[in-house]
């Protein structure tokens, strides 16, 4: 008997071409394990992110649905049995009983999911931005500049200091070693205060936890304070996400073992636990609580990123708007009720950055639906009100209904 048997879960057996979960579906308290057979799963992103609509087969050992199970979240994918095949059906409340019995499993859906991450937000980054750069320990000089010129001395040391350590023999370590001979020698040598038996880092305001492109050998979780992640692009340094307390942070580099892919620094007094990457298993066995903690917050990540990508799918301009109002609507976990109005804290301007338009593009299409849908209008803050929001619900559903035909349209010509 498997450790996973033993833990008491249900197994559901499914016949050939039967759909498992569909995407968009209601949030799910399961996610699935296949013990036999074969399962293609399917996502509305795939066109972009692997450049085909076939979908990715998955067979014994493999699992899906833990992304919308862990975020609670609406599904993410569809799933059809493509074969006979028999399932272990895993509920949310028994997650951290699995981690404790089989820890190898949880670090294994840690490393799916930090891979997923960090493949959608490449994505992301490319289709937004129009540009992406790889991790490597080289670009820390070009950050380091850039902190330079904008006098920001404690992360322009930081940064240098990284470079000098990893690039020992880069083409830039004598103007590295002369910018910091120019720093104040007390930011140069300035390092977080530790807390050695509680395996606790104390930083203050500004100070850079870890840099984007240097190698990472700890995750951390935030007791106090708030940490602000960033990244370069285009020379510029772009806001991704300010976490607070209890949110956990880089874990995709001592998972994978690649460069950071992002900036931490602190926002006000911050303290951190800490955890290294050679007792990363043995703490998710020990200390499940956390396993499940980073689990759930790499799915809202996954979730979020997905929702974005997702919406760049729809080609209408129509569409896209409406879907990316109801993606704030889900961010904020507002429950969808019949003449219930919402507030979205995003003007048009916010709104036609996140969609990617151009300005002049952007408030064309905008105006367009404002003048045809009494349903969407401005505040007098300039902020977006939705009026009903069970309408904006169903416009949305139409649109993703035309998506799932077509998806049920390629899986019928495939068959036949």
């Amino acid at each position: 008997m498997s450790e996973m048997e033993e833990v008491s879960f249900k197994l559901s057996r499914y016949k050939p071409e039967t759909y498992i979960v569909i995407e968009g579906d209601k949030v799910s308290n399961e996610f699935y394990i296949i013990q036999e057979g074969s399962v293609r799963v399917f996502e509305t992103v795939d066109p972009i992110i692997k450049g085909t609509k076939e979908g990715v087969l998955l067979r014994k050992g493999d699992f899906f649905g833990v992304v919308s199970c862990m975020s609670q979240r609406a599904n993410m994918e569809t799933a059809v049995a493509n074969e006979e095949s028999l399932l272990l059906v895993v509920n949310r409340e028994n997650f951290g009983l699995l981690i404790q019995k089989s820890a190898p499993i949880a670090v294994k859906i840690l490393r799916y999911f930090s891979k997923k991450l960090r493949e959608y937000d490449s994505t992301l980054t490319k289709l937004t931005f129009k540009s992406q750069t790889e991790e490597d320990p080289n670009h820390l000089f070009e950050i380091a500049e850039f902190y330079y010129s904008k006098r920001m001395m404690e992360q322009a040391a930081y940064a240098y200091k990284k470079y000098l350590e990893y690039c020992p023999d880069g083409g830039y370590t004598t103007n590295a070693k002369m910018r910091l001979a120019s720093i104040d020698p007390m930011i140069v040598l300035a390092e977080p205060e530790l807390v050695e038996d509680k395996s606790i880092e104390k930083y203050h305001d500004g100070q850079v936890i870890f840099c984007e492109h240097e190698y990472g050998e700890k995750a951390y979780v935030i007791l106090k304070g708030s940490v602000r992640i960033t990244k370069f692009v285009n020379d510029n340094e772009v806001l991704l996400a300010v976490l607070k307390e209890g949110d956990v942070f880089g874990e995709m580099s001592i998972l994978e073992n690649r460069p950071r892919s992002a900036t931490a620094t602190a926002v006000g007094d911050v303290e951190l636990l800490y955890i290294k990457k050679e007792n990363f298993e043995s703490m998710v066995h020990t200390r499940p609580e956390i396993g499940t903690k980073i689990i759930e917050l790499l799915s809202d990540r996954i979730w979020a990123i997905y929702r974005q990508l997702a919406n760049i799918v729809l080609k209408d301009p129509t569409a896209r708007i409406y879907d990316a109002l109801m993606i704030q609507i889900e961010k904020n976990r507002v429950q969808i009720k019949p003449k219930e109005s919402f507030t979205i804290n995003f003007t048009t301007e916010d709104l036609i950055k996140f969609l990617g338009y151009s300005m002049d593009e952007g408030k064309k299409y905008i105006k367009s639906i404002l003048d045809s849908d009494k349903n969407i209008t401005i505040s007098p803050s300039g902020k977006i009100v939705i009026m009903d929001l069970e309408k904006l619900f169903k416009d949305v559903t139409f649109y993703k209904k035309k998506l799932l035909m077509d998806l049920k349209i390629q899986l019928s010509r495939k068959g036949n």
